[in-house]
């Protein structure tokens, strides 16, 4: 929803103020939860509808099941705004090119990105006036 009121309930991610020519806003921050539960694991947040497939950029993955760089499938990811209890959404990862989970070590800054199914039975506003995208879960 662009241009909406907020939902009840809502998780809010804040966004960082933009630092590029032009950007108001650039990404905010998340922190992981494996299976339900919180990870020690945060970073950087893409919600990004025209990513088909999750993928984590990450110097430190170690809380995250994987084999071969993929999360092992039938592993629930969560992302929640820092100081959640819970996630505010989150993907499972599978075996099929659309739902495979690719973990990747990086040397720069820990990014994730959410990909389109983050957002299946949510409503995602956002606030461009306060800097911060609103997570809540549907009510179907």
């Amino acid at each position: 929803m662009l241009g909406e009121g907020e939902q009840s309930g809502g998780a809010q991610f804040p966004l960082l103020p933009g630092t590029r020519a032009g950007a108001k806003w650039q990404n905010g921050q998340t922190c992981l939860f494996v299976n339900g539960k919180v990870t020690e694991t945060c970073l950087t947040i893409s919600f990004d509808t025209g990513n088909g497939v999750p993928w984590i950029h990450d110097a430190n993955a170690a809380a995250i099941p994987q084999e071969n760089g993929l999360v092992t499938p039938g592993t629930r990811l969560g992302f929640g705004p820092p100081g959640a209890a819970r996630a505010a959404t989150e993907v499972v990862a599978g075996t099929a090119f659309a739902n495979r989970i690719k973990v990747m070590p990086t040397n720069g800054a820990a990014l994730t990105n959410t990909g389109i199914e983050a957002f299946f039975g949510h409503v995602v506003t956002y606030d461009n006036s306060n800097g911060r995208i609103s997570v809540a879960r549907t009510s179907w």
